[in-house]
């Protein structure tokens, strides 16, 4: 293999390892905001639930950053995947700040026991 074959190689890998991480990320905030005890049982669900489906969202905008159908058109050994698009980055910044501001919010409300 070139070494400009397991370059692309070592992208395809590393953008699949984010794109997991985000999604463990996006799984641990949603049980986090429904077993945090800090709020009525209603907000929770309703924080969980929102939190999830933009956690979502921003992660399909960062594994698809120019569109399914796009995706779909150029499919050719996860090309698609590995390309340095705009959108992937501010996908995976937005995700970013999403997760730190759940971290504020939740460690600010810590147990003091």
């Amino acid at each position: 293999m070139s070494a400009a074959g397991f370059k692309r190689v070592a992208k395809v890998i590393g953008l699949w390892l984010l794109a997991l991480g985000m999604l463990v990320a996006a799984g641990w905030g949603v049980l986090m905001l429904i077993y945090w005890d800090h709020a009525i049982a209603a907000l929770r669900v309703t924080l969980a639930a929102a939190y999830g489906l933009i956690s979502l969202a921003l992660l399909a905008g960062f594994v698809w950053p120019r569109g399914w159908r796009a995706a779909q058109s150029r499919w050719r050994a996860s090309r698609w995947l590995w390309r340095a698009a705009p959108g992937r980055w501010q996908a995976f910044g937005a995700f970013a700040a999403l997760f730190a501001l759940l971290l504020v919010v939740v460690f600010h409300f810590t147990h003091s026991h």
